[in-house]
């Protein structure tokens, strides 16, 4: 694939997930819509282990920042679980690329809150979470 739908996608998740986590919920954004950007993205980071080319676009393009805002606002649990899987996958894959970044849009922070606030119902969560920790 040449990529192309990939800058549609990440722009998108830009778009929606503008400057702040409260723009989520100012927006007209429902959750499952979010859940279907996420599942996007959550696919998306597969083809990183083996494309450079989309790894390049995932860093150029704002997805940990957007993945990052959306653990923030944690707005349901089903996001919260393809976002974390998603900054997880990343972080394994490309650890130079997209670690530096996590660590700039306060990733930790979103993911000790979380370990904190939240009784998960999905045992991935957790396993997601102890990882990023």
């Amino acid at each position: 694939s040449n990529g192309s739908g990939n800058n549609a996608i990440i722009s998108t998740s830009k778009k929606r997930t503008s400057s702040s986590s409260a723009s989520i919920y100012s927006s007209t954004v429902s959750v499952q819509q979010l859940y279907e950007l996420c599942f996007c993205l959550w696919t998306m980071t597969y083809e990183c282990g083996e494309n450079e080319s989309i790894r390049h676009h995932f860093a150029r393009d704002g997805a940990v920042t957007a993945l990052a805002e959306l653990i923030a606002a944690a707005p349901r649990e089903k996001v919260v679980r393809l976002a974390l899987s998603s900054l997880r996958h990343l972080a394994q894959v490309a650890p130079a690329l997209f670690v530096p970044e996590m660590i700039a849009c306060r990733v930790l922070k979103s993911v000790n809150l979380l370990r904190e606030q939240k009784q998960w119902s999905d045992p991935d969560v957790l396993e997601d979470l102890e990882v990023l920790h």
